[in-house]
């Protein structure tokens, strides 16, 4: 029971937190603003969290696993293999990021992600790659160009598109073309 509880506040903190950081900036919100939003004490808050880097990575870490979520469900629909990894990328990833992007601060907060530790963002990125790679298998992927390099090529794509690419409209045809690239390498067209 306590351990339930515990989750819920945290949740609640993170949810507070993000919504201020979005709003204010990371550097600008003190663990006071979090622990108001979250209804509670600041003393309550340091329970739960050492300092706001820690809320930042817990609620940097929910958002992440909240994606690969996301995208699983996209991959296991009923549709070619290239409208699933398609719609993975851009629900999972491409929709979360606009709408980060769309609050004052969002933009700066994708941008800490690099803050993170890297070993969680290899794991991010291997989790990912695991969820893609067999798709990429069952569209017709062979070595050379197999599932796990197919995958781990579209995932180094995005980190160097979403530096270029702004619009959202213009991510998801850039997305469109990408995949397009790698079926017709693959053989498989529409996949």
């Amino acid at each position: 029971m306590t351990t339930h509880i515990q989750t819920d506040k945290q949740s609640a903190i993170l949810h507070a937190a993000i919504g201020q950081f979005m709003a204010y900036g990371f550097s600008r919100v003190t663990m006071d603003d979090i622990a108001q939003a979250a209804g509670m004490s600041r003393p309550a808050l340091y329970q739960f969290f050492r300092n706001k880097q820690a809320i930042y990575d817990a609620g940097a870490t929910a958002m992440l696993e909240e994606s690969l979520e996301v995208m699983r469900k996209a991959l296991v629909r009923p549709a070619p293999a290239r409208e699933r990894i398609a719609a993975a990328i851009r629900e999972g990833i491409l929709d979360m990021m606009a709408q980060m992007e769309a609050t004052p601060h969002g933009a700066e907060l994708i941008d800490m992600k690099s803050g993170l530790s890297a070993g969680w963002l290899d794991d991010w990125k291997a989790r990912k790659v695991a969820l893609l790679a067999p798709v990429y298998e069952a569209a017709g992927a062979r070595a050379p160009l197999d599932g796990p390099l197919l995958a781990t090529q579209l995932s180094d794509w995005l980190e160097g598109m979403k530096l270029r690419v702004r619009a959202k409209e213009d991510r998801e045809q850039a997305l469109e073309r990408f995949l397009a690239m790698q079926m017709a390498a693959i053989g498989a067209g529409a996949g």
